[in-house]
């Protein structure tokens, strides 16, 4: 099955990823967290694809911010000029794994409505499995 390439940027665009994904739009598992940082950036729909990838490119490498929040799991990625949450990246053993702020493609997509979620009663050990069995792979840095 060959995969497409969907590019997306913060308002500025210094912060770019290139999401790679056999999946068509209306197919992605689309979702609206509900944790207080999510909340804060109300224009942000979330998607991963396990068997796709994502590559960033940061332009402006001085303008990335991460935030590490409760478990300190998952940098969440801001652009400090602009204030666009592009998603968040998980540097684990088994890899980097990330979810997309789909809101910053430059496709305009039919994608399902995004139900909301809420990831509270999760363990570090659940959090962690979730993350590793249903997020994108990363390639190269982050």
């Amino acid at each position: 099955m060959s995969k497409n390439i969907y590019s997306g940027a913060c308002q500025c665009g210094s912060l770019k990823f290139h999401f790679s994904t056999a999946l068509a739009p209306a197919d992605w598992r689309v979702r609206r967290c509900t944790c207080s940082f999510c909340r804060q950036h109300p224009k942000h729909i979330h998607v991963s694809d396990p068997e796709g990838s994502v590559r960033y490119e940061f332009l402006h490498k001085e303008r990335v911010s991460r935030f590490r929040f409760g478990t300190k799991t998952a940098d969440f990625i801001t652009c400090n000029h602009c204030g666009s949450y592009i998603g968040a990246v998980m540097l684990h053993e088994n890899g980097n794994f990330a979810v997309l702020n789909v809101e910053h493609l430059s496709a305009d997509l039919r994608l399902p409505t995004p139900p909301e979620v809420s990831f509270d009663g999760e363990d570090l050990e659940q959090r962690l499995a979730r993350r590793n069995s249903g997020w994108t792979p990363v390639e190269g840095e982050v």
